[in-house]
């Protein structure tokens, strides 16, 4: 088993704290919303054989994994907020406290619908044999493979930045009216560690047309240091991403410090 480290943000925003819970380390890197059958024929080639990790379909499918689990995540956390909006048992001051995340948690899912369209779109064009598809693929996403020494690391997450989303207010106040084009200015990034036997790999992505991650230029991302990429993955892992595991002698040593 391995530790769990997530962050409390649901009911106040202001308030900020970790928990901690032991999980299999199977689950980790792991989506559990397909059927065996239907997870094992997209995912085999990153499950059953070594990957190549600076492969684009690798770096696809690592990355639509974990976009699908927080695609999961905030399909349920609107569901939620929309029945406690709802509910006539609830007094008006709890129900207006809900109004807002069922409202982000909306507008949320119209840009990741946006996005999963595009991760379909680039899976199928990988499936497609055609002549123009192998010499000019369309692909949507720019990664990064990264290889550090081995830390006790791992996560598979999706992250992206509020502040980029030129929403109009007639688009929030009406989710109707949101538009698709609205959805692609919120460059929406993926953030893979995998621990292996003597590395670690960090597979690093974004939308096409993104230019910073964190304060780090994208066009600088390859030329980093073993320092650099310690501090831009600790920036992303404390700052953007909810949950993540250690393995449980580096959590003791943590403790320890």
């Amino acid at each position: 088993h391995i530790i769990q480290l997530s962050s409390d943000r649901h009911f106040d925003e202001s308030h900020f704290r970790f928990q901690k819970k032991s999980i299999g380390k199977a689950e980790v890197l792991t989506y559990k919303g397909f059927c065996s059958k239907c997870d094992n024929r997209i995912f085999e080639s990153i499950e059953k054989v070594a990957p190549n990790f600076n492969e684009y379909k690798t770096q696809l499918l690592f990355s639509y994994r974990a976009f699908l689990s927080e695609y999961r995540i905030i399909q349920n956390g609107l569901g939620n907020y929309i029945e406690y909006v709802e509910c006539r048992d609830l007094n008006p001051q709890i129900k207006a406290r809900y109004a807002p995340m069922k409202r982000r948690a909306e507008i949320q899912l119209k840009c990741y619908e946006y996005y999963l369209k595009l991760f379909e779109n680039d899976l199928k064009e990988m499936d497609n044999k055609s002549f123009l598809s192998f010499f000019w693929p369309r692909q949507h996403f720019k990664f990064h493979t990264l290889e550090i020494p081995k830390i006790d690391v791992a996560a598979s997450a999706v992250f992206s930045y509020a502040e980029d989303l030129p929403m109009t207010r007639d688009e929030y106040n009406d989710i109707r009216q949101f538009k698709k084009t609205t959805a692609a200015y919120l460059k929406t990034f993926f953030i893979n560690i995998i621990p292996r036997e003597k590395n670690t790999i960090i597979i690093l992505g974004y939308g096409k047309g993104a230019t910073r991650i964190e304060l780090m230029p994208v066009n600088k991302i390859d030329k980093l240091s073993i320092k650099e990429t310690y501090k831009l993955i600790s920036d992303i892992l404390i700052k953007r991403i909810n949950e993540w595991c250690i393995s449980i002698p580096f959590f003791e040593k943590m403790k320890k410090n």
